[in-house]
């Protein structure tokens, strides 16, 4: 699971948030992105996002759980959740990886999914 622990994703630190992105091994095939403590999304931010969003979702399945208020919005509005599931809490998100994979190998909440937190540097 990744936590961010940026309240807010703008033009000002979008260059530091995709550097972070960069760094991270991404091995996992089940990526879960709570967006809980982010309150603030410029247009800057919805691109870098999306960017790194399309980026992991070539090699994983990734949902996004957890936006709200002005974040939420804008993400409906970009209709990111055509290309991304988006929930409104980590239950929800984590069910439906459950569901998709039926019969198969199923996963544990936070056993199976490794925990980071993205922080945008400046």
């Amino acid at each position: 699971m990744i936590t961010f622990e940026i309240e807010t994703l703008d033009r000002s630190n979008t260059a530091g948030f995709r550097k972070s992105a960069r760094d991270v091994d991404w091995r996992a095939r089940r990526i879960l992105v709570d967006l809980g403590s982010l309150r603030y999304l410029d247009t800057a931010g919805v691109a870098g996002l999306l960017e790194w969003l399309a980026q992991i979702g070539r090699t994983a399945e990734v949902r996004l759980c957890s936006s709200s208020g002005p974040v939420h919005a804008l993400l409906e509005l970009v209709r990111a959740s055509t290309l991304l599931p988006l929930y409104h809490d980590r239950q929800s998100a984590l069910a439906s990886f459950r569901r998709e994979e039926g019969s198969k190998d199923r996963i544990r909440d936070r056993a199976s999914m490794t925990d980071l937190a993205v922080q945008g540097r400046g």
